[in-house]
């Protein structure tokens, strides 16, 4: 089983208000065992949730397994998990452990 902890950082607010940087741990998921924990990188997405510029999720930067990578984007497709989030141009960053 490999986890993740997430974290967040406001790149762009959607409002004028100050948004600190916000640390959770947010996921769990279980991973086939071809997944080795030591070749696995952070995986850096870039994602805006607010209307006024709304974008797809991109991967910035990839965990170099593409079953880890999947696991994290579906896990922000599940709307209760992206609307969980500050409002803004996201950096997200999930370091596997």
């Amino acid at each position: 089983e490999i986890r993740a902890n997430l974290q967040v950082e406001v790149l762009r607010a959607a409002s004028a208000q100050t948004v600190a940087n916000d640390k959770r741990t947010l996921l769990t998921y279980s991973l086939e065992n071809q997944v080795s924990l030591l070749n696995l990188n952070p995986v850096i997405l870039l994602f805006s949730n607010d209307p006024s510029f709304a974008s797809e999720a991109r991967i910035y930067q990839s965990s170099s397994s593409e079953v880890f990578d999947r696991a994290i984007l579906d896990w922000l497709n599940e709307p209760s998990n992206s609307q969980s989030l500050p409002n803004g141009y996201l950096k997200l960053t999930f370091y596997p452990y």
